[in-house]
């Protein structure tokens, strides 16, 4: 049987570090992938010109920085990956017309090099601080992806090259950093960066304030507990990150929900979990909150990433 308590405590650990974890993994990637190709390329000439190195050193840097700085612009370190990395693809599907001009290899690398522009025009967009694109450089990094695989599982690797190994750490690494960008792109800063996504998340907070069941309330204790970390409703944590637990139930005429309120060490913000039975986490929903405010008979629930709800307190 699912322990509740411990899975939610789970889901909200891996939401708090999902986006450092591809981070780190992003650069780690492309600071491994970058060293091997440098390598490559000053020992086997693999790219046909030293031109590369200088875009892999300027990876290699970027990766450092990534991994040791605790802070980072998650738009523009995405822009920046994304940009470098489709660079460094395009340039090397260009050079390829200069040793093998069959039709099919001329077909395969003007498609590949097509997306790799997108990713690039996708990357300066980010590096701006302007999502765009975000589905469309989600598919173009699986299917490189996908494509990267297959030439690492059924072709050969570069005539010349005698250590196989420092090849398949660097295509292995490229795998990887497409998988991480597809990752990132699903997180919530990003997801809810888009023109759609701002408008869709707008009408959705429109309809919960004016469509909301004034029925619906929780009570004084709550509400003062909410504002009031000292209040006996807060409850030691079970171990992990959390440091305290508040439950409370928003009654309703017809349904009840149950909330979960976590506070975590060196942390802030509030994290909210609702559902509909206690102790469940199927079909919950979840959100961090930043900010809370008591206004007359209503709680308002403020978060960064968007979050703008409201409780009424039962008169």
């Amino acid at each position: 049987m699912i322990n509740g308590e411990a899975m939610r405590n789970f889901l909200f650990t891996l939401s708090r570090y999902y986006t450092k974890i591809l981070i780190k993994a992003m650069a780690i990637c492309m600071l491994v992938y970058s060293v091997a190709n440098i390598y490559l390329q000053l020992n086997y000439n693999l790219y046909g010109g030293d031109f590369i190195v200088v875009a892999y050193g300027i990876t290699l840097i970027v990766s450092v920085i990534a991994l040791f700085t605790r802070k980072v612009d998650v738009f523009r370190l995405v822009g920046i990956f994304a940009l470098m990395l489709a660079f460094q693809r395009f340039y090397a599907k260009l050079v390829v017309f200069s040793w093998d001009d069959s039709d099919f290899t001329i077909t395969m690398n003007l498609i590949f090099m097509g997306m790799a522009a997108n990713m690039m025009i996708t990357g300066v967009s980010f590096l701006i601080g302007k999502v765009i694109r975000r589905t469309s450089m989600m598919a173009t990094s699986m299917i490189m992806a996908v494509y990267e695989f297959l030439l690492l599982e059924y072709f050969m690797i570069p005539y010349g090259i005698t250590e196989p190994w420092v090849y398949y750490t660097a295509m292995l690494c490229l795998i990887g950093m497409y998988l991480c960008i597809v990752g990132l792109m699903d997180i919530d800063s990003i997801r809810f960066s888009t023109k759609l996504a701002k408008y869709s998340k707008s009408l959705e907070s429109f309809r919960n304030e004016h469509q909301y069941d004034r029925g619906s309330a929780i009570s004084h204790d709550a509400a003062r507990a909410l504002v009031d970390s000292r209040s006996p409703l807060w409850k030691p944590g079970n171990g992990g990150p959390v440091e305290a637990e508040l439950h409370f139930v928003i009654e309703g005429f017809s349904t009840n929900a149950n909330v979960t309120v976590q506070k975590w060490y060196n942390d802030d913000r509030l994290f909210f979990t609702v559902h509909d039975q206690p102790g469940s986490i199927l079909f919950a929903n979840r959100f961090a909150v930043d900010t809370i405010q008591m206004l007359d008979n209503k709680v308002r629930l403020v978060g960064k990433d968007g979050t703008d709800a409201t409780l009424w307190v039962r008169d």
